[in-house]
C-alpha cells in the first residue's frame, strides 16, 4: 500500500542518515520507473561499492533524464576513486548533453581539490579544457566560458598544469 511519505523523500532521508548502511534497501530503486526516485537512489547509493556499477551505468546512459544523470554524477564524484576517468570521457564527448558536461567539469574540479591526482591526468584534463574553450561558444553560463574559467583556475593553483 501507500507509505506515509513518498519513496523519493524516504530515500533522501536514508541518504542523509547514512545510506551506506541501507544500500541494499535503496539499490532496487535504481531501476524504478519514476526518474525522481532513480535520481534520489543514485545519489544515495553511489557510496556503496555493490551499487556503484549500476550508478555509473545510469550516468553514462543518455536515455536517462538529465536529473538522474546529474544525481549519479554528484554521488559518484564524492564516492568513487575511478571518477576522474569516466567523468573526463563525458567532458570530452562533443555529443554529450552540455549540462551534463558542465556538471562533470565542476564535479571533477571538486574531486581534484580533495584527492591526489597524477600529473598526466591533470595535463590531459587541461588539454580537453583548452579544446572546449576554443571550440564551444562563449557566453555567461556556457560550456566554453566554464572551461576557460576552470583552465585559468587550474593554471593558477597547480604547478604541474601547463600554462
Amino acid at each position: 500500500g501507500k507509505g506515509l511519505i513518498p519513496v523519493a523523500k524516504a530515500i533522501e532521508l536514508l541518504y542523509l542518515a547514512g545510506a551506506a548502511k541501507r544500500a541494499g534497501v535503496i539499490r532496487p530503486y535504481l531501476d524504478h520507473p519514476d526518474a525522481n526516485i532513480r535520481a534520489n537512489a543514485a545519489l544515495a547509493v553511489a557510496i556503496d561499492p555493490d551499487s556503484r556499477p549500476t550508478v555509473v551505468r545510469l550516468l553514462k546512459d543518455r536515455g536517462q533524464p538529465r536529473e538522474v544523470r546529474l544525481s549519479a554524477l554528484s554521488g559518484l564524484s564524492s564516492a568513487d576513486t575511478a571518477f576522474p576517468s569516466y567523468s573526463l570521457e563525458i567532458i570530452k564527448d562533443k555529443n554529450e548533453d552540455r549540462e551534463v558536461r558542465k556538471a562533470a567539469i565542476n564535479r571533477l574540479i571538486g574531486f581534484i581539490n580533495y584527492h591526489e591526482i597524477n600529473k598526466e591526468f591533470l595535463i590531459e584534463f587541461t588539454k580537453v579544457l583548452k579544446t572546449i574553450a576554443l571550440k564551444e561558444r562563449v557566453g555567461p553560463g556556457s560550456l566554453g566560458d566554464l572551461s576557460k574559467r576552470v583552465l585559468s583556475y587550474m593554471q593558477r593553483s597547480s604547478p604541474s598544469v601547463p600554462k
